[in-house]
């Protein structure tokens, strides 16, 4: 069995990674016509997928260890961790509106869409960080 601490790990390795990659975004100019600017929204969307991903299991994976609850989906997960205290109902209510946002991912090859959607992620960045502060 995989343990906690192995899910936190992963998850703390990609929102470090995510964090760069927006820090990255941040640093170039907003130019559609730029390749290293459509480099760097592409790196952000794909860093927050699996940001996101991890998130997601790593907090299936303490309600499970932790509760004795199994759950299936992102957004049963986070409304049970509220639910349970290990976050708050703010932090849940974000986590689920980012679930809009990744599901959006599956469709960045519109490019008017993939800036959207590298705007909600780096607007929500901080609630990653939020997460990993709860479950310490």
């Amino acid at each position: 069995m995989v343990k906690l601490s192995s899910k936190r790990e992963n998850f703390e390795l990609a929102y470090a990674a995510l964090d760069r990659m927006v820090n990255l975004l941040r640093s170039q100019p907003v130019d559609p016509e730029n390749d290293l600017y459509w480099s760097a929204v592409m790196s952000v969307i794909k860093g927050f997928e699996l940001c996101y991903e991890t998130c997601w299991k790593f907090l299936k994976h303490h309600m499970l260890e932790q509760y004795k609850i199994e759950t299936l989906s992102p957004r049963v997960v986070f409304r049970l961790s509220a639910e349970h205290g290990l976050l708050t109902r703010d932090i849940s209510d974000e986590l689920i509106k980012l679930i809009d946002v990744r599901n959006a991912t599956a469709h960045t090859y519109n490019p008017d869409l993939a800036q959207s959607v590298s705007t909600d992620i780096v607007r929500h960045l901080d609630v990653f960080s939020k997460v990993l502060s709860s479950c310490s």
